[in-house]
This record gives structure tokens, C-alpha cells and sequence, in this order.
């Protein structure tokens, strides 16, 4: 990892977030962690001390009065507004309910306290909430519904834990808080790696075996052991699966206002040469209009001709790898399209291989005018791309710089 590049990257990514959506103010939890420390730290260099507001939201009698004073010292050292606002008289409140709460439903009653007062504070003085979640915590859905995982922008969100600690030394964090074993403090004795049942160096490595081996939710599925650690292995993946729907939005009921319908399918029609972060955008737009998204892989010609570089199951494998490092684990599909010189029968033939859609997303004209005129719901996409897969190539085949448009190890296949 590039630390110097990523830095100025989430650096620049963050002032983009926030002139498109017109604020300058950010409020951010901080624990005396790494996580929430390294997130913070960022918020300043992307917006200035001055637009930036921490809330320490200790429990009284459980939370360390080391992580409190770390937290403290973190926010003094950046120059940032700063509050202590204990959540035991809200978390007491609980007890008055007329059912006995579960040991689970405690804790994390106490994360969405927490995330209750930053969303005050952040509606208040019209402000963001900066999410403190890594990309293992994200992938195995270690995180709250609702509590730590209820924020507007993660600034971390695409770091492994051990690149948090990286990254984290690159800007010189205080060692005391590198130096502690990360932990949510939502019992005594409680860390992350006891309940997680390994390391996180064991952890991101598992991790980054699921992605490089077996991308996708459906490669997941097949995967049983590990070597090293099967039994963390297989509590790893347990985790992935059981958590997918705290990654996605909540499903809507049918009330029957509406005619009863199946559920609702895009396709995304492309050739993918290659598949890019710009594709893995239209496709998360595209699972947040739809149920479930088919990616139809065109060819006209075999590979290795000017128009048809790679194969399909190199395109798909390449897509699979994009999508897993945008933690896009399922929910899609995969089909080649073998290409037919009839335009009269085209939406058919992709019809009988995909299925009837309801929205169809598209960049290519031919495509776009051939399903408007059988009456389908078009999606014009070409104006996300930001950038053509010819002009990707091109890039890749001059050894021109790509400034991450496409996953490291589609990257790698593509070069290799």
C-alpha cells in the first residue's frame, strides 16, 4: 500500500463529499481508539480544525479512564472543539421498560445512544457525522445497525485494520493509542480480537484470501476451510453471510396498493474491457434501484482481436475482483452475451438469456435504442463512467499512471 497516496487520496475525497453536499461542518465520536483517532485526524487535514467537533461518550464504570484520556488528548493535540457527554443516564433510561433486555440488546442500546447524540449534535449545527468502521469491520459486519454503522460518509471504509495501523503510523499517531488492543468497550474485559476468535493480522489475511481466491458472495459460499485456521476460517465467513443485511437498505414490504410484482431486476449491458471502479459505481447504483443486478458481458469477437482483448471469464473474473474490493458481495450475476448481428432480434436474445428486466443501464447508443423501443426503462450511464476502458488500456499498455480506476488485482491480471 501506497500510504502517502492513500492519505491524499481519502484526504481530497472527503473536501469532494463535502462541497457536493454543501456543508463544511463534521462531528465525529471519539473512543481513544485508532480507528475513531486516524478518522478524526483526517477530518481535520481535509476540512481545518476549526469545522471539525469531537463527542467522548464515556459509560461510567466500564469505559477506561485511559481511553478517555487518550481521546481527550487526541482532540487537544488537533486543535479541535471537544465534549465529554457520559451515556450512562441514557442507557439507564432502558430499565424502565416493561420487558427484560438481553445482554446483546444492552450493548448495543449503547452504540445507538451514541449515534442518537451525534445526529443531535450534527443536526443542530447542520453538520456531518464521520463514520470510524474499517473495511474488516464493514466486511464482516462487525459494526452496530444502526449505532456505529449510522453515519454519513466512512472515511476509513476502504482499509483493511492492519492498513489503519499503517496508515495511522504514517501520521504519527500517539503510540499510546496504537500501542492498546483495539476494543468497543461495550462489556469488562471486552476486546475485538477475543470476540472476533483471532488477530486481525489472522483476520485481514483470511480476509484478502476471500478476495483474491474467491470474489463474490456465490465463491464464498463455497469456500469451507482454511489450512492455517479452519476454524477461524469458517467463523469468518459465517460472519460475512449473517451480516450481509447490515450492508444493505431495508427491504420493502408489497402493501398491495400497487399490482403485486416479481422482484425487480436491472441489467447492466457492457463489454467490460476492462471493468472499472466507474462500472462498480453503476453497479451499486443499480442494487439500490433493483433487488438484483445481471452484468451481461457482450462479445462480438474472440479474444485477443482490437475489440474483444480479454475472454469472458477474464472480464468475469476481473469484475469479480472490482466488485469485491468495493465490498459488493452479492446480489449480482454475471452472464456472457454472445453478440448477434440483428438488431429486430437483439432484446430477445438478451432477454432469453437474462431473463425479463426492469430497468436496463447502458452507455452503448445501440443498446439504449433498442430496449426504448421495445418499452424498457433505460438507464443512461455513460456520463458516471468518467472514463473509457479504451482509455484505460491505453494508460495500462504506455505504463501510464490509473490512479486507482481499477482494482489492484484486476490491475495485476490485466498487466500479467
Amino acid at each position: 500500500m501506497d500510504v502517502e497516496k492513500v492519505y491524499r487520496n481519502i484526504v481530497k475525497n472527503i473536501q469532494r463529499y463535502f462541497k457536493e453536499n454543501k456543508k463544511s461542518k463534521a462531528v465525529i465520536g471519539l473512543s481513544g481508539g485508532v480507528d475513531s483517532s486516524l478518522s478524526a485526524m483526517l477530518a481535520v487535514k481535509a476540512l481545518g480544525k476549526q469545522n471539525v467537533t469531537g463527542l467522548i461518550m464515556p459509560q461510567k464504570g466500564l469505559s477506561l479512564k485511559t481511553n478517555v484520556d487518550d481521546a481527550i488528548r487526541l482532540a487537544e493535540k488537533l486543535e479541535i472543539r471537544w465534549y465529554i457527554v457520559p451515556i450512562n443516564e441514557y442507557i439507564a433510561s432502558y430499565s424502565n421498560l416493561p420487558w427484560k433486555g438481553s445482554k446483546l440488546a444492552g450493548m448495543n442500546a449503547k452504540a445507538r445512544v451514541r449515534a442518537a447524540l451525534l445526529y443531535h449534535f450534527a443536526n443542530t449545527h447542520n453538520a456531518i457525522v464521520i463514520g470510524t468502521s474499517n473495511k474488516t469491520e464493514i466486511v464482516l459486519g462487525y459494526f452496530t445497525k444502526y449505532g456505529d454503522g449510522a453515519v454519513d460518509i466512512e472515511v476509513i471504509g476502504e482499509l483493511y485494520k492492519t492498513e489503519v495501523y499503517k496508515l495511522a503510523r504514517f501520521l504519527q499517531l500517539p503510540e499510546a493509542i496504537l500501542s492498546k488492543p483495539p476494543s468497543a468497550e461495550l462489556f469488562h474485559g471486552h476486546t475485538d480480537e477475543s470476540e472476533l476468535g483471532g488477530t486481525y493480522e489472522e483476520i485481514d489475511k483470511i480476509l484478502r484470501q476471500i478476495e483474491k481466491e474467491y470474489p463474490g458472495i456465490s465463491g464464498i459460499k463455497r469456500m469451507q476451510t482454511s489450512k492455517a485456521n479452519p476454524g477461524l476460517f469458517r467463523r469468518i465467513l459465517g460472519l460475512i453471510q449473517a451480516n450481509q443485511h447490515k450492508r444493505r437498505v431495508p427491504p420493502v414490504m408489497a402493501s398491495g396498493k400497487l399490482p403485486e410484482k416479481s422482484a425487480k431486476t436491472g441489467i447492466f449491458i457492457g463489454r467490460f474491457q476492462p471493468f472499472h471502479k466507474g462500472h462498480a459505481g453503476v453497479v451499486r447504483r443499480a442494487l439500490e434501484e433493483c433487488d438484483a443486478v445481471i452484468i451481461g458481458v457482450g462479445s462480438s469477437q474472440h479474444k485477443g482481436t482490437s475489440k474483444n482483448p480479454y475472454s469472458f471469464e477474464e472480464r468475469k473474473h476481473i469484475i469479480e475482483k472490482t466488485l469485491q474490493d468495493e465490498v459488493i458481495l452479492d446480489r449480482y450475476q454475471i452472464v456472457a452475451i454472445p453478440d448477434i448481428n440483428n438488431d429486430a432480434l437483439w432484446v430477445d436474445h438478451v432477454e432469453k438469456i437474462c431473463g425479463k428486466a426492469s430497468i436496463v443501464y447502458s452507455g452503448n447508443p445501440r443498446t439504449i435504442r433498442l430496449f426504448k423501443a421495445k418499452g424498457y426503462q433505460v438507464a443512461r450511464i455513460k456520463r458516471e463512467l468518467r472514463i473509457s476502458a479504451t482509455e484505460i488500456r491505453s494508460r495500462l499498455k504506455g505504463n501510464n499512471s490509473i490512479d486507482g480506476l481499477i482494482s489492484k488485482a484486476a490491475e495485476q491480471h490485466i498487466k500479467g
